[in-house]
């Protein structure tokens, strides 16, 4: 399960995060291949 969240703090400023494998859960999409270990991303974006 990934989550994403995005909060518009003002007309010009946004902040999102983003959390992949949210429950840090194992599996294997592909005999042999690892899935995505849990990543967190934060991210801030003016516009003017």
């Amino acid at each position: 399960m990934n989550a994403n969240l995005t909060y518009q703090i003002s007309s010009a400023l946004n902040v999102s995060a983003k959390v992949d494998n949210l429950f840090d859960h194992g599996y294997q999409d592909i005999v042999g291949y690892r899935g995505l270990e849990r990543k967190a991303m934060l991210a801030v974006k003016y516009q003017w």
